[in-house]
């Protein structure tokens, strides 16, 4: 969310602060939510979505799968769940074709991967005080 500051974001202090924030810099909701974590962050994400709005959820880090009260749907809100497993066994021929694509833009530059940090495996441990601090804006490479 630091990024977002370039185009007027701010940044929450605790991820309890997310939907505040959310609410502050669209008080009207917004239109998508993508949600990885689950539990407690996907409940808070119906609070903060206007009318129409969407949440795609494809992922529970939180370890945490709640259900939902199809009343929350009511309000002209919806869910959809993505899982890569599942698109792959939907579209194997897109699943063995699009990776391919993907280099090709890496290769060409089209897509670049934003790497905070690249450490020597002999620092792994100082790797993962990085990413478990959650300031990281990019990937963290451990380098042989």
């Amino acid at each position: 969310m630091a990024r977002s500051s370039r185009f007027g974001g701010g940044q929450p202090s605790s991820v309890g602060a997310c939907a505040a924030w959310v609410r502050e810099v669209a008080p009207g909701g917004v239109d998508v939510v993508l949600d990885s974590v689950g539990g407690g962050i996907l409940r808070q994400s119906f609070d903060v979505l206007a009318p129409f709005g969407r949440i795609a959820v494809y992922g529970a880090a939180s370890g945490e799968l709640p259900a939902i009260p199809v009343t929350d749907l009511f309000a002209l809100r919806s869910v959809a769940g993505f899982s890569l497993l599942a698109w792959q066994a939907a579209n194997p021929a897109a699943a063995r074709r699009e990776p391919a694509e993907v280099a090709e833009y890496l290769a060409s530059g089209r897509l670049r991967v934003a790497v905070h940090a690249r450490l020597p495996l002999t620092e792994a441990v100082e790797a993962h005080r990085v990413l478990e601090g959650r300031g990281q804006l990019g990937r963290v490479l451990l380098v042989p």
